[in-house]
């Protein structure tokens, strides 16, 4: 998952993280405190023993932003942050002049879940990952475009089905490219004459992995068509 997602020094990643702070120990290793991490994580506050156990220095871990997948709602336009002291509420943004607008809602969140969300509004990310028990699709399709252009995303999933829902999703997009979908099981061959095939006993799948990257909309299907157009085995057209 680092690999495919390019994380580096100086980069600013997105983790979503269900498994206890792993996938986030792993980001800070590949950043080396010299980036930005936020860090969506389930339920209000962090539980993250794995990172824990890391021993990283505190100042790399004041580079990591946290934010409950409850609260991720509040990093999109049509939701305002409430100062300490207001009470939580919706407001109608119907007009009678113009369109009717959705209505405007405002939450009220403590002093770091705020810091965390008004870092996301303001900077774009350069990679994304994703390892959770949510479905991916809908958590995905509302960060991608947290991301910058060229920059890559890679979700891990136990099971395949809904990695195939979500490829789908993207590929309907028109904003993402070299959208792959494998299985990370390392398989084991027995190779003999007239008898290649797996070993019997192998472990099982170790999940599976999605990948893509971001680009402009409608760029991808630019690609796609050009790349339907070339002519198998180099030949050309007549």
């Amino acid at each position: 998952m680092l690999s495919l997602s390019n994380i580096q020094a100086g980069s600013k990643v997105l983790v979503v993280d269900g498994v206890q702070g792993l996938l986030l120990a792993a980001a800070m290793e590949r950043t080396g405190g010299k980036g930005k991490i936020v860090h969506v994580h389930p339920g209000p506050q962090p539980i993250i023993p794995a990172y824990d156990l890391f021993g990283f220095p505190d100042s790399w871990t004041d580079t990591i932003h946290h934010l409950s997948i409850d609260n991720l709602e509040v990093v999109s336009s049509h939701v305002e942050i409430l100062p300490k002291g207001e009470e939580s509420m919706e407001t109608d943004g119907a007009s009678s002049d113009g369109p009717v607008e959705p209505p405007l809602k405002k939450r009220k969140l403590n002093a770091l879940q705020t810091a965390s969300a008004n870092y996301m509004k303001e900077n774009t990310m350069d990679a994304l990952i994703m390892a959770s028990r949510h479905h991916p699709k809908s958590i995905l399709l509302f960060l991608l475009p947290f991301l910058s252009l060229s920059k890559n995303f890679v979700v891990h999933c136990a099971y395949r089905e809904p990695l195939v829902d979500t490829f789908q999703a993207l590929r309907g997009l028109g904003s993402v490219l070299r959208i792959c979908l494998n299985d990370t099981a390392l398989r084991y061959y027995q190779v003999l004459p007239s008898r290649t095939h797996p070993e019997n006993s192998m472990s099982g799948s170790g999940g599976f992995l999605l990948s893509g990257t971001t680009v402009e909309k409608g760029a991808a299907a630019v690609v796609e068509k050009e790349q339907d157009s070339v002519p198998e085995d180099g030949k050309e057209e007549e």
